[in-house]
């Protein structure tokens, strides 16, 4: 992708970045960027848009396009290169080329579908970086960085987001029913707890407000499958402590960035396991100020000024 970059920090100086996030709302504002004091950002959904993305961009003359399903318009994004364009594969892909299960190539089906016709060119990052070994058999010249989190609708002043004595909800879960998860959380249920379970229809200002008042987010698979689930990162951005099934994506990503290990407990997946680990966070009662989770780190708008060298 050619862009003078030089040029770009002369314009960051003098005036907000312009960034247009590209993508289906419903499933990626939670990590589009946002308006702060260095971005201004617009949303394009390519599927409700009565627009085309190239006239949009001619009204909003952008400097960054933040693309997510790119393969939805990628004929514009051919004939929008002058433009800097970041985008993130986002797509469970196989762990590795000689993967023989049938969810795992129904992953390959995708890929072949969402990364088909990439210019050599492009900058692309994939959330997983467990998935690094599948994508370098196929060639493909991929960055990898976890999904940011459009933090926007998170109030960082509140200290209620650090206490759990304001949270209302004990365990959150969001996400399709599934019978796998629909076992896992079938005794949850017996228990003298809080549990919320939304399975879809909101949107993400709604569900970042459960996030806030949970003071824990269970992650659990739809079905057997090692990934590093995104509902981990949106669910640390909201204050809110994690319980989990582990994942090779998962250990990479706590591997590099150890500050985020006490906030997460890797269980077996199963009620009585999920029980004992909110068993243990209870008692271990607020996070020490001193262990404060980094939320700025986890912001779309980091990684995108931080990816231009900004």
């Amino acid at each position: 992708m050619s862009y003078i970059l030089p040029d770009l920090i002369g314009l960051f100086i003098m005036t907000k970045l312009k960034v247009i996030n590209i993508g289906p709302t419903e499933w990626f504002s939670p990590h589009f960027s946002f308006n702060d004091n260095c971005i201004e950002s617009f949303d394009y959904d390519p599927w409700k848009q009565d627009i085309s993305l190239i006239d949009y961009c001619n009204s909003v003359k952008p400097d960054v396009l933040f693309i997510f399903r790119g393969d939805i318009v990628r004929s514009q994004l051919f004939q929008l290169q002058h433009i800097h364009q970041i985008e993130f594969s986002s797509e469970i892909y196989p762990s590795n080329p000689f993967s023989n299960t049938y969810s795992q190539w129904l992953g390959v089906k995708k890929f072949m579908h969402c990364m088909k016709d990439i210019s050599p060119y492009a900058n692309i990052f994939h959330y997983d970086k467990s998935r690094k070994g599948f994508l370098e058999s196929l060639g493909l010249n991929v960055k990898y960085h976890f999904l940011p989190v459009n933090i926007s609708s998170f109030n960082f002043d509140n200290s209620d987001v650090l206490n759990n004595e304001k949270k209302n909800i004990d365990l959150l879960f969001f996400g399709r029913a599934s019978q796998r998860r629909s076992n896992i959380f079938a005794k949850i249920k017996e228990r003298n707890l809080r549990f919320v379970w939304i399975e879809n229809g909101l949107n993400w200002s709604e569900l970042s407000g459960y996030i806030t008042r949970s003071q824990v987010v269970l992650n659990f698979a739809a079905d057997e499958c090692d990934n590093f689930e995104p509902r981990i990162l949106l669910a640390l951005a909201g204050g809110a402590k994690v319980i989990t099934e582990g994942s090779v994506g998962l250990d990479l990503f706590l591997k590099e960035f150890p500050g985020y290990s006490h906030k997460i407990k890797i269980v077996k997946p199963d009620s009585s396991a999920i029980i004992d680990a909110y068993t243990s966070f209870e008692n271990a009662g607020n996070v020490n100020p001193d262990y404060k989770t980094d939320i700025s780190f986890l912001s779309s708008n980091t990684f995108i000024l931080k990816e231009l060298g900004l």
